[in-house]
């Protein structure tokens, strides 16, 4: 079996290491909405990675968050 099938969709699709980023649990049923925790990153990536998501007009709100400064991760 193909490696890229073992891996969730969003991991396969960004080549990025499947432990860096993970879905929060809580996500709508549709997929439509869901919270992402990228670890090991900060405001740098957030910010930059919110801004060019609202720019795709599909989208209504996108935001992030850094759950505690102690916590080395963005949602």
């Amino acid at each position: 079996m193909d490696v890229e099938q073992e891996r969730p969709l969003y991991i396969a699709l960004i080549d990025v290491p499947e432990d860096k980023i993970e879905i929060v649990p809580g996500a709508s049923a549709d997929l439509t909405s869901m919270t992402f925790s990228i670890k090991e990153e900060d405001h740098t990536l957030g910010n930059a990675l919110r801004w060019c998501i609202m720019q795709n007009p599909q989208v209504d709100f996108c935001g992030y968050s850094i759950p505690h400064p102690s916590e080395a991760k963005t949602h």
